[in-house]
C-alpha cells in the first residue's frame, strides 16, 4: 500500500490484514520503489496524492518497472485522474477509503481484484 495519510493507511492495513493479507506500507513513491526492489507484492493499493511524486506518474513507472503487477487506485482524485489511472493500467478504483473495514468480509473489500 502506498499511502501518506497515517490514519487512512492504518484503516486499510487493518482491513486487509483481517482478510488474511500481509500488508507492506510505503508513505512515498520512493519508499514504494525501494520495497519493490525487496520483493513484488500481489497488489498495490495506491493513493494518487503522494508527497514526493504524482500518483499518475507513479502508475506510469509501475507499468515499466513491474508490468505484471496489478494496482488499485484508492484516492479522492478527480474523475479525469481516475480515467487516466485506468488507462495506465489500474485494475479498479475506490474513491471512498472508508470502504475498507475490518468488519467487512475480505471478498467484499473494494480492493478485490479479479485477474483472468
Amino acid at each position: 500500500m502506498v499511502e501518506d495519510d497515517a490514519a487512512c493507511a492504518a484503516k486499510i492495513a487493518r482491513a486487509l490484514s483481517a482478510g488474511g493479507h500481509t500488508v507492506w506500507h510505503a508513505e512515498t513513491g520512493a519508499d514504494a520503489r525501494a520495497m519493490l526492489k525487496q520483493g513484488q507484492p500481489d497488489l498495490i493499493v495506491l493513493d494518487l496524492t503522494l508527497p514526493d511524486v504524482d500518483g499518475l506518474v507513479f502508475c506510469t513507472s509501475l507499468k515499466t518497472e513491474a508490468p505484471d503487477l496489478p494496482f488499485m487506485i484508492c484516492s479522492t482524485g478527480t474523475t479525469t485522474e481516475k480515467v487516466l489511472g485506468f488507462t495506465l493500467g489500474a485494475e479498479t478504483s475506490s474513491p471512498n477509503r472508508s470502504r475498507f473495514s475490518s468488519s467487512r468480509p475480505a471478498s467484499k473489500q473494494s480492493c478485490a481484484v479479479a485477474r483472468g
